[in-house]
């Protein structure tokens, strides 16, 4: 996508190693940002959040988790 590839080119400007990651791969890592993700199961929130509160950085685009893994509008 072209979120991502923008991202990609940016930190390649920066110098700043950037890898692909699974959700099972976050604890790793202090810092983690996500291009346009506007499909995120439950699952991956909740896992996320307890990352963040742990003290994870999470970096995120606008409408990140709007939408389930079906494609269907999470509740307000």
């Amino acid at each position: 996508s072209l979120a991502f590839q923008g991202a990609a080119e940016a930190f390649m400007a920066i110098n700043v190693q950037a890898d692909i990651i699974k959700i099972d791969q976050i604890d790793a890592y202090r810092l983690i940002y996500v291009p346009l993700s506007l499909g995120v199961s439950q699952e991956t929130i909740d896992r996320l959040s307890a990352w963040v509160k742990g003290g994870g950085t999470l970096v995120v685009e606008a409408g990140f988790g709007y939408l389930d893994e079906k494609a269907h509008a999470y509740p307000k």
